[in-house]
């Protein structure tokens, strides 16, 4: 279950997921939690389950990370790193980077993961 709460601290509202006690060692943490960016509670209510659905595929590598092997490992790599890639390319073009620079700086991070 997965519901919109506004902290006291927070004008915001948030969503937490508790992790299963057998995953918090890989997670990390006992819950994870994500803003839903706003302060209006049927907004919230909407935005509840789309940020949940986001919370879901990282319990589940929690998950598998249990029983991964050597190809399991490079695979989640590989995932991991075209993940961050994507998240870079979005901020770069968030923050107007040169296309130029981009190109290079991507150049070298995917030369470097190989």
């Amino acid at each position: 279950m997965c519901s919109p709460y506004c902290p006291k601290n927070s004008a915001k509202y948030w969503v937490r997921k508790r992790v299963p006690k057998e995953l918090k060692a890989a997670v990390g943490q006992t819950e994870i939690k994500r803003s839903l960016g706003t302060t209006d509670p049927r907004e919230a209510r909407r935005l509840a389950p789309i940020v949940c659905a986001e919370i879901d595929p990282i319990i589940t590598k929690a998950r598998r990370s249990l029983t991964m092997d050597v190809s399991d490992v490079q695979a989640l790599s590989g995932e991991y790193l075209r993940e961050r890639l994507s998240e870079i390319k979005t901020d770069t073009v968030k923050q107007n980077w040169d296309s130029g620079t981009f190109s290079l700086v991507l150049e070298r991070l995917t030369e470097a993961s190989l």
